[in-house]
């Protein structure tokens, strides 16, 4: 009924998993440079508390 061609669908699996580990390191870089801006401006603002 199904006839795969394994090799191909290797191939496939292979490239889908590079798109994809590429796109999750991306987003926690993103996540890391929106942190740290929080904290840079955290601190450059940071009123004196009585």
């Amino acid at each position: 009924m199904f006839c795969y061609d394994w090799n191909k669908v290797l191939e496939n699996l292979n490239d889908a998993l590079d798109i994809s580990w590429k796109g999750m390191l991306s987003i926690f870089l993103a996540m890391l440079i929106i942190y740290f801006v929080i904290i840079i401006l955290n601190a450059a603002t940071k009123k004196k508390e009585k």
